[in-house]
């Protein structure tokens, strides 16, 4: 009786080493999925959409969903170690011998860095495009104005109704302490300029009161302000009745 074959190896070193690749990919990815929680098409397009984030000192380490990014990697470097082990050990592939193991699992090891690579490299093609297409044509200004919405904004606002240099106090419900917070309120602070915010000063050597992201704007003006129309619902300046232009 003739025995059937399932499956039959792809001739060549080279072919078995893409197959494995692809598979330990694929498993990679499954695999990280399942523990992260999050099905693999998901975590697919995560990883890609979030590898190159240059608004991070470094690459970003967490995804948007939670999931650590290299993870599906270590994964399929190991099912590609395993693998390459197994076939290999199991000798039904003739171009992997047992003598040649180690220099096999070398040449699985830089084609997961490969993938790592390109999977950045694809990021960062994503990323820069989208800029491209958000700032040609656009004047710095509006450049400005386009990346840092809120606090660029709300700074134009004030030196508008302010212009020149002087001493301002800041009322804000912003708790400066978490990253996100924290790149705004100095955002405000870098662009409100000459309008300083930095100087310490005694209340009443402050010209006027910068009030942004605050519960209830107007009710947190001190007396003796004159209060500008406001920003928006929870941003506005008030000036010093005296310094009133």
């Amino acid at each position: 009786m003739r025995r059937i074959q399932w499956f039959q190896p792809p001739d060549g070193p080279a072919r078995m080493h893409i197959l494995i690749l692809v598979i330990s990919l694929v498993l990679g990815f499954l695999t990280a999925g399942l523990l992260a929680g999050i099905p693999p098409v998901v975590l697919i397009s995560d990883i890609f959409g979030t590898v190159f984030a240059p608004d991070k000192n470094s690459g970003a380490l967490e995804t948007i969903s939670g999931a650590n990014f290299l993870l599906p990697y270590y994964f399929m470097l190991l099912f590609a170690l395993l693998g390459v082990a197994g076939v290999t050990l199991s000798g039904k592939v003739s171009a992997f011998n047992r003598q040649r193991l180690r220099s096999h699992m070398v040449i699985q090891t830089v084609l997961v860095l490969c993938v790592l690579l390109l999977s950045q490299t694809l990021s960062q093609a994503r990323y820069f495009a989208e800029e491209l297409t958000k700032f040609t044509g656009k004047s710095l200004d509006e450049k400005m104005a386009y990346n840092f919405a809120k606090s660029y904004g709300f700074a134009r606002y004030c030196r508008e109704h302010l212009p020149g240099r002087h001493y301002c106090g800041v009322i804000s419900d912003i708790d400066k302490q978490p990253q996100k917070n924290l790149i705004t309120y100095l955002a405000v602070r870098y662009y409100v300029y000459p309008l300083d915010i930095v100087t310490p000063t005694d209340p009443s050597e402050q010209e006027c009161q910068i009030v942004f992201l605050k519960q209830h704007p107007r009710e947190a003006v001190p007396p003796g302000y004159v209060i500008k129309p406001p920003f928006d619902s929870r941003s506005l300046i008030a000036v010093r009745e005296d310094s009133a232009p």
